[in-house]
């Protein structure tokens, strides 16, 4: 593994034996319970609100207008687990959870062998008010596109809103929930953020 020294203290190595069978889909779930720094996701995001006089955009509010949008552009990655070659065929796919359950799914183009990926890609999720927002979650996650019908593999998430941060991870709980707040109480303008993925 070709992996600097300042890389490498927060890194993790792990050992898995498998059984090449039927069976053998996914790694052990007790992976899941530690949480584990799978690199930085760079994203920049802005809560667009309907133009108009304060007072109008207020009482707007109050209705749950629905003219808001979210816009969000993942800008790039570092530190990803790259494969033995020391690249990744990487794409972020980005999901919206509102009030009422309902997601709103998005993804990336695929950018091919690069272990830095830059996508600088935009989402946006129309028909959004701040006040849905505020009581909703955005989960992104990056992926290693498969070759030959295999799985994608996940190679780290992040989530923003209401129940931010990754499970046993209190830092980048209470991090990500000021992030989502500053993108809300700031319409209109780009908040830049830089997440930790898990």
């Amino acid at each position: 593994y070709q992996v600097d020294l300042a890389q490498l203290v927060t890194r993790r190595l792990q050992v898995s034996v498998w059984h090449l069978g039927t069976l053998a889909r996914r790694a052990e779930k007790y992976e899941d319970t530690i949480p584990q720094n799978n690199g930085e996701l760079a994203v920049r995001a802005k809560l667009v609100l309907p133009a108009g006089p304060r007072k109008l955009q207020e009482a707007q509010e109050g209705q749950l207008s629905l003219n808001g949008q979210l816009c969000l552009v993942v800008l790039g990655a570092k530190n990803l687990p790259v494969r033995s070659d020391g690249t990744l065929n990487s794409f972020v796919k980005g999901c919206l959870t509102l009030p009422d359950q309902q997601k709103l799914r998005v993804k990336s183009p695929v950018l091919k062998k690069q272990a830095c990926p830059q996508w600088k890609h935009s989402f946006v999720f129309n028909g959004v008010s701040s006040s849905q927002l505020r009581q909703s979650s955005l989960e992104l996650t990056v992926w290693d596109q498969a070759i030959f019908g295999m799985n994608d593999r996940l190679l780290g998430g992040a989530r923003l809103g209401s129940k931010g941060g990754a499970a046993g991870c209190p830092d980048s709980c209470s991090q990500s929930k000021l992030q989502w707040q500053k993108v809300l109480s700031s319409p209109n303008l780009w908040t830049d953020m830089t997440l930790v993925l898990h």
